[in-house]
């Protein structure tokens, strides 16, 4: 009989580089699509591609319990790590001041704190958001001929906006003490640029913010080839996304001697740059992998 000890640690995600986690064929103009989810159609880094590029570092890294972590490369049987898709958590979209802003919404906020604990989760129960609204930081933000305060973000235009600063800080402080706490640089801008959406435009934007590029195939002599153009689809860089690896100590009939701690497990997963996912070649991919510091 099979015996489990079950532990987790939640992880973040941001991309460098535009990152192609495609799916094979897609059906519409774009010939090579993202990974999404099958629910929500939102982005996801699927948990099989994690695991295979943390097995890989591990290897990279001499770790001798690579086979007791990840299991046999021939998946024959099961190791002790068991990440999960990761989930998009922010958004990078261009902003008409202050350059871009990072985008979330209450359904994100919610998907990601229900992993925390009950007193942490609170400040999101606060969140009143339409689509004709945005909470973003006030260097984003303008006021016109009226003293209103408005935004651009994306295409889109959000008008009169109320002033809830506090409730917006709040928020982005969770999430850069959880992940940034010893990084104050990255920590300071990602506080000022978290910017909460509704989630039907949050929706619009994990549509049509999206990097897409035309590519083509040479010949020898460095021409066009008939027939050979085509459209991917890439995460932009700096998006944000979270996830959970789970980890479970096996043993047999019982027996606990000689097995490796899910603990120990989990706390030899560092922080580090990984490359997920194709186009390799030509810069495609490299994501800095984050293990959260709570």
């Amino acid at each position: 009989m099979t015996n489990t000890n079950k532990k987790s640690k939640n992880y973040l995600i941001r991309t460098i580089t535009p990152t192609c986690l495609g799916i094979g064929k897609g059906e519409g103009f774009i010939d090579v699509p993202i990974a999404r989810n099958s629910v929500n159609n939102l982005p996801i880094l699927t948990g099989s591609s994690l695991k295979g590029i943390l097995r890989q570092n591990a290897k990279e890294n001499n770790n001798k319990n690579i086979y007791e972590d990840f299991g046999p490369k021939d998946g024959s049987s099961q190791g002790i790590l068991s990440p999960q898709d990761a989930q998009i958590l922010a958004l990078p979209v261009a902003s008409g001041k202050g350059l871009f802003v990072w985008v979330t919404s209450p359904f994100l906020l919610n998907c990601f704190f229900n992993n925390l604990p009950n007193e942490i989760s609170k400040e999101i129960e606060n969140i009143k958001i339409s689509d004709e609204q945005i909470i973003a930081a006030n260097h984003v933000l303008f006021q016109d001929n009226n003293n209103k305060k408005n935004a651009i973000v994306g295409e889109l235009y959000f008008l009169n906006l109320e002033d809830q600063e506090v409730l917006r800080e709040n928020i982005a402080k969770i999430f850069a003490n959880l992940y940034w706490k010893n990084v104050s640089s990255f920590k300071d801008d990602f506080i000022k640029r978290l910017s909460i959406v509704s989630d039907d435009v949050l929706s619009y934007f994990s549509v049509h913010a999206m990097d897409v590029r035309a590519r083509n195939r040479l010949d020898d002599n460095r021409m066009a080839t008939d027939q050979a153009l085509w459209y991917e689809e890439a995460i932009p860089s700096m998006t944000l996304f979270w996830g959970n690896i789970g980890a479970q100590e096996l043993w047999q009939n019982g027996n606990e001697s000689e097995k490796r701690k899910a603990e120990d497990a989990l706390s030899d997963l560092k922080s580090t740059q990984l490359q997920i996912g194709g186009k390799a070649s030509v810069g495609r991919g490299l994501i800095e992998f984050i293990v959260s510091e709570s």
